[in-house]
């Protein structure tokens, strides 16, 4: 699935200079990683942060912070703020006693009406065959949120179906949720719908194929009532057992950049290190695409991996969220990571940022073209600044 993408532009440096070892991931750690550690003992799972930003403070909706992120708690979701994206204050807990996986939504105008201005789907914590492992609720303020209550399912197209083999056989809860404040919900077309999700679904290697988690698309007009998209997940690990995300995908975040879709999400072996690492968290991959369904992966992925040499993630590096800066600039993108093999215990977040060519939206491939460009002018005394826009 993964192939490279190379312009014109990139075939000329290259016929002029031979050939180009590779970059290296365009994405920068923060130095001090782990950056925020809002409790000390083990937790009853991972982070899972879920990050959101408002150049107006959210418009007291709630406390006044550019940055809000939503993750696990000793009872359940909790909730921290930040001015800059690195100093994060622990908010507190949440009511949502016993919540997994956390996927907040925020909207000025309160989602086309009503006095609710966030909106919250997560996990219940079992892996499922039924749509109630995922629960709902709505919040004037981000902290208080409304009794949850569990989503429901398109019986013709249902988002899990207790089937095997079969994809669709266990459900792991959200991996990440979309507004559209301009949909006109045409039929056959998921993304003009007011709310998609990339949700986590799991065959559990029992076929079709050798993978065992899977990213599936699902669309909906109230948040409420979901549809699963197409007859197969979006993207599917290959099930080979060299490949450092054979088995599982899932928990990714998704961006628009320069009119193409972009998608960070976590993979993993399952055959490789199973006695030093969790067998599912081993890296962050990425992937492009012009609409959202067919997705090609970075032939340089991974972005991050727990064999990057890094002490705090050498066990688990995985769960991205993924912002534009609040200037525009560069992406943010605050990920777990974690020694030991306890989910739960011994994690931190992390920050990396890419900035410059990566705002372009272009693949990676494409942008190592662009970089060896920039090169020539520079070689040839050429000035310019490369920036895009989304």
């Amino acid at each position: 699935m993964q192939r490279i993408r190379t312009g014109a532009v990139g075939t000329v440096i290259v016929a002029a200079f031979g050939v180009l070892p590779l970059a290296a991931s365009p994405w920068v750690e923060f130095p001090s990683n782990p950056i925020y550690q809002p409790y000390g003992a083990a937790l009853p799972e991972d982070y899972f942060p879920s990050v959101l930003l408002d150049a107006n403070r959210f418009n007291g909706d709630g406390d006044a912070f550019v940055h809000k992120m939503w993750h696990q708690s000793p009872l359940g979701i909790a909730l921290s703020y930040s001015n800059d994206g690195v100093s994060w204050t622990l908010k507190g807990e949440t009511n949502l006693i016993g919540g997994f996986h956390p996927c907040v939504l925020y909207d000025r105008n309160g989602f086309g009406g009503g006095g609710d201005h966030y909106k919250i789907w997560y996990w219940t914590g079992s892996p499922g065959t039924t749509i109630g492992v995922i629960r709902f609720s709505s919040s004037p303020d981000g902290i208080n949120w409304a009794a949850p209550q569990s989503v429901a399912q398109d019986p013709a197209h249902p988002l899990v179906d207790g089937v095997l083999p079969g994809y669709f056989y266990h459900l792991y809860g959200p991996g990440f949720v979309m507004y559209n404040a301009a949909a006109t919900s045409t039929p056959g077309q998921p993304f003009t719908f007011p709310y998609l999700m990339f949700y986590d679904t799991a065959s559990e290697g029992a076929g079709p194929g050798t993978s065992v988690a899977q990213i599936a698309l699902a669309y909906s007009g109230d948040g409420i009532f979901w549809t699963r998209y197409g007859s197969v997940p979006v993207l599917i690990p290959s099930g080979n057992t060299t490949d450092w995300d054979g088995s599982h995908a899932f928990r990714p975040s998704v961006i628009v950049l320069g009119g193409r879709y972009t998608m960070l999400y976590s993979g993993s072996n399952d055959k490789i290190d199973p006695a030093t690492t969790i067998q599912y968290a081993h890296g962050i991959g990425a992937a492009t695409s012009s609409d959202g369904i067919t997705w090609t992966k970075d032939a340089a992925n991974p972005v991050f991996s727990y064999k990057d040499n890094v002490a705090w993630r050498n066990s688990r590096t995985y769960t991205p969220a993924v912002l534009r800066s609040l200037d525009g600039s560069c992406l943010q993108m605050w990920f777990v990571g974690g020694t030991g093999t306890l989910a739960g215990a011994n994690q931190g977040i992390g920050l990396a940022t890419e900035c410059g060519l990566a705002v372009t939206g272009v693949p990676s491939a494409s942008r190592i073209g662009l970089a060896v460009l920039a090169l020539l002018l520079g070689v040839l005394g050429v000035r310019r600044v490369w920036r895009g826009s989304a």
